[in-house]
């Protein structure tokens, strides 16, 4: 099964129309039977997946090949996801047209900005809500401008408010503190991006070294709780292959917090390179050599554990108590026993991979900092 996940995500990642598959490839995937296409499915539902992948079926000619109810599952996803990302990025498009009447920039983060950056092969990307950073001064105006689109403030955040819609499923977040580069002026590390949206010219996004960093760190805060998720490692995919050449080595290990931070993202190209196919960016290729990266086998082993969390007590407990009480009116998702028993290989090859990372180059002038998403 997990031979015919590698090939599935090597289409979906993959941001240029270069072929992915041999000729091999393709008879295997069209022979593989349905028990395969539906393990393969389960495990890609749980990284909320099937948009993306979706897209990557007809994109790459392999509908006949998928089981008929899982292609009509995989499409519907897929039309749900686009409707959502059209109304975000319609709703995204008004406020920003509404910030630049008042000579206001809000800076685009994560998936909003990848979106608009790459346009329609994107259109399918589960978005869950629109990322925005606004300097403090401009929070006011930003706020009433949010307010004045029918949006009303859902739950306020130690860094961020979050909006909702009473009559919309859109969604923003509009951070108003970021911890990660709270030691860096951040207008030394905000460019304007051309976009492939239309109607909408530029963005302001982060330079290519601070927006991968910022989406590393991001992943590497959620982990615990979260495990690896695919979804977050096609971002990273994206950002790699969009500035695939532009990346600097050195202001990347200076934006990191500190050297597990490295480890971390040095993992994560090498996992994008060495199973999902994508060329290596040529600044990252030295720093990477000799650094153990991530498997898919254990991407896919870490999310059932952490939905928890499995690395804490309590998550235990509260696993126990779901079994005993038969808590069926809560969809959980339990580890498999080769799951746990892959548990102690898998932390090894993390300390091996940390123990082969080299100290940073520079000193970062903020180490320490903890909440790295911000």
């Amino acid at each position: 099964m997990i031979w015919l996940l590698r090939l599935l995500l090597a289409a979906t990642f993959r941001l240029d129309d270069e072929p992915v598959f041999s000729g091999q490839d393709r008879v295997a995937i069209a022979l593989a039977p349905a028990r395969t296409w539906r393990r393969a499915i389960d495990e890609l539902q749980l990284h909320r997946m099937f948009p993306l992948i979706a897209s990557a079926v007809d994109r790459h000619g392999l509908a006949q090949s998928v089981p008929a109810d899982l292609l009509k599952q995989l499409h519907l996803a897929r039309d749900d996801a686009a409707q959502r990302t059209r109304n975000n990025m319609a709703a995204f498009g008004r406020l920003l047209d509404a910030a630049r009447h008042e000579n206001l920039q809000p800076l685009v983060l994560k998936s909003t900005a990848l979106v608009a950056m790459v346009g329609p092969r994107l259109l399918a990307h589960p978005m869950n809500d629109i990322d925005l950073y606004v300097f403090p001064q401009q929070m006011s105006a930003i706020q009433r401008l949010v307010e004045q689109m029918g949006f009303v403030q859902r739950r306020p955040g130690a860094d961020a408010l979050n909006y909702v819609h009473p009559d919309d499923p859109c969604e923003f977040d509009v951070h108003h503190a970021f911890r990660l580069f709270s030691s860096y002026d951040l207008h030394d590390l905000i460019v304007s991006v051309p976009t492939a949206i239309d109607g909408l010219e530029s963005i302001y996004a982060f330079e290519p070294n601070a927006m991968l960093v910022h989406l590393a760190c991001h992943m590497n805060e959620h982990r615990s709780n979260n495990g690896y998720q695919l979804r977050w490692l096609h971002d990273l995919a994206i950002v790699l292959q969009y500035y695939h050449s532009q990346f600097d080595m050195q202001r990347i290990d200076e934006l990191l917090p500190d050297r597990r931070s490295l480890c971390w993202l040095l993992r994560l190209v090498g996992f994008l390179h060495g199973e999902i196919r994508l060329p290596m960016p040529p600044a990252l290729r030295d720093a990477a050599q000799g650094i153990p990266p991530i498997t898919l086998g254990e991407v896919l082993r870490s999310l059932r554990p952490a939905t928890w969390p499995l690395c804490e007590l309590r998550g235990w407990v509260r696993m126990a108590t779901f079994r005993m009480t038969w808590n069926s009116g809560v969809r959980r998702t339990y580890p498999r026993l080769r799951d746990l028993l892959a548990w102690p290989a898998d932390t090894l090859r993390q300390r091996r991979a940390l123990a082969a990372t080299p100290h940073k180059l520079v000193d970062s002038p903020r180490q320490g900092v903890t909440s790295a998403s911000r």
